[in-house]
């Protein structure tokens, strides 16, 4: 969605091109060995700021070092997610529940290390919940389970959840950032519900090379943050739960950083090794 708009502007194609693998240290790692002329740039999510935690020397960049952020252009926002038969029907009530010791709850992620997982360690940390990490191999049986009351939580990006969310199939105690999301207008954020600064969520950036010619750096961000605000891009990615951002290079520079150390700090502390 975003590319055409920035092709049209450019005057010149711009191509995508998916390289998975390594926790994105293969992608990451072909960028930065392209160059800082500002043609090959990084898309890249969370996985920048947890995998040098998770895999240590296996990662050989440092992406502070070798990359220069452009802007982030959005945050998938996460959802506390419970299954309805647990007693709780805010947050307060889930956290109090779960440091009562009356029962043990249970939370599932997609696997060990995944921003999931981090995120409701980060929780416990905060709440000081007591509740049980049951890790899948993978998103769909992790939310699947907690509909099905076989386990009673999740931090989860809510979009795939929505529509089992209105029918009462799942409920949702609240959701990170500034602002309700669209798609749950009724659901409250973490500040609202009473934790503040509680702030997780899965972030995608654009990244150039370190050493790329301030004047390029300049450019790139006109450009694809410019189109992340076009109203109608904003309002397609938004409707799907999705918060645009679109921010300053030094911005998103404060922002990996923050979540860099957040992450190292939790996975030391609860030992989290990658599957």
């Amino acid at each position: 969605m975003i590319t055409p708009r920035v092709s049209a502007n450019l005057g010149q194609p711009v191509v995508l091109l998916n390289r998975p693998g390594g926790g994105g240290t293969i992608a990451t790692d072909a960028v930065i060995a392209s160059g800082n002329d500002g043609y090959n740039l990084l898309v890249n999510g969370d996985q920048m700021v947890t995998s040098p935690h998770l895999m240590g020397k296996l990662v050989r960049h440092d992406i502070f070092r070798d990359l220069a952020p452009v802007t982030r252009f959005f945050t998938v926002p996460f959802a506390l997610i419970i299954n309805p038969g647990v007693p709780a029907n805010t947050l307060a009530e889930f956290v109090a529940l779960a440091k009562s010791g009356k029962s043990k709850l249970t939370y599932s992620t997609p696997g060990n290390g995944t921003g999931n997982h981090l995120a409701m360690e980060y929780f416990k940390a905060v709440t000081g919940a007591d509740v049980l990490h049951v890790p899948y191999k993978g998103a769909v049986q992790a939310i699947t389970d907690v509909m099905a009351g076989r386990i009673d939580s999740i931090m989860f990006a809510p979009q795939t959840a929505v529509p089992n969310i209105r029918a009462g199939k799942l409920r949702a105690l609240a959701i990170s950032g500034a602002a309700r999301t669209v798609a749950l207008p009724d659901v409250p954020t973490f500040a609202e519900a009473g934790m503040p600064g509680f702030d997780v969520g899965t972030t995608f950036g654009l990244l150039a090379v370190a050493g790329t010619p301030e004047p390029i750096i300049s450019r790139l961000h006109t450009e694809f943050a410019g189109a992340m605000r076009d109203p109608e891009l904003r309002k397609k990615i938004e409707d799907a739960g999705t918060v645009v951002t679109a921010d300053t290079p030094a911005e998103f520079a404060k922002k990996l950083r923050a979540d860099f150390e957040r992450n190292g700090k939790i996975i030391r502390e609860n030992k989290i090794q990658s599957e």
